[in-house]
């Protein structure tokens, strides 16, 4: 059954699918795609309502005009939701209950509900009605804009997409501080056969020289961001401590030699 009146129709909504966290957004152009997208807030994401005959609504796009319509007027299972300008039946919708906190979206004319194509959940896969089987792809939250449940989906969108930056630029990070490392080994073993002649003297230049290169990947992790220094910086530790103990190692065995 359908629940009447409860879209104002001087706000503007985000649509979001509670499957995929992802919202409805419009194309750019008459008779294009309606596809899901991460929120951003972007006007071509934004929705107002307006009440139609017997509690259904027409959605317009608050960047194009363009309405949320079915292409072709088409019924059938799959067909895409497109943005269109002439006023037609298969622009009118039911928003009715699915669960709490969610709604389906029913097309008055195809009697099918807004859903996702292949139940996807990646960015830019099309809007389509379906016959409606109760899946989560086919609900939707609709959220006022500007609104603070609003401001945490974009602020949510955004922290995925720097969490996930910064997970790359962990590995890059560990391969750099591989590279630092290399190089104290190489610093400490230059130093090493150097010291023959003076073990005390020796054993001071391979400290200092580990001391010295430690200083240096300190350096060079503290340029990068706070998550991924975190994520390298057990990886230096230990192999910075593992360093220190081949060196002393070393100078042990010279000793022995001299």
């Amino acid at each position: 059954m359908a629940t009447k009146n409860i879209l104002k129709s001087n706000s503007v909504y985000m649509l979001v699918n509670r499957r995929t966290g992802l919202v409805l957004q419009a194309p750019e152009e008459r008779g294009g795609v309606t596809v899901q997208q991460k929120a951003a807030g972007h006007k071509n994401q934004l929705w107002s309502a307006s009440p139609a005959q017997d509690g259904a609504y027409r959605f317009f796009n608050a960047n194009t005009g363009l309405s949320l319509d079915i292409a072709y007027g088409g019924t059938a299972n799959g067909t895409w939701a497109n943005g269109w300008d002439e006023e037609s039946d298969s622009q009118l919708w039911r928003v009715e209950i699915a669960s709490r906190g969610y709604r389906k979206l029913t097309n008055v004319k195809a009697g099918k509900v807004l859903d996702i194509a292949f139940m996807s959940m990646e960015a830019g896969i099309p809007a389509q009605i379906w016959e409606d089987v109760g899946g989560e792809n086919q609900e939707w939250k609709i959220v006022e804009y500007p609104s603070a449940e609003a401001a945490a989906l974009i602020a949510g969108t955004e922290l995925k997409a720097a969490a996930k930056k910064a997970a790359a630029n962990s590995g890059k990070l560990i391969d750099s501080a591989e590279n630092v490392l290399s190089d104290m080994a190489g610093m400490a073993a230059e130093a090493a056969n150097t010291m023959k002649p003076a073990v005390k003297k020796a054993r001071r230049a391979t400290k200092k020289a580990v001391r010295n290169a430690a200083e240096k990947a300190d350096v060079a992790i503290k340029k990068t961001a706070k998550k991924t220094k975190e994520v390298a910086q057990p990886v230096m530790d230990n192999a910075r401590e593992k360093l220190v103990e081949a060196a002393e190692d070393l100078i042990e065995a010279l000793k022995k030699e001299d």
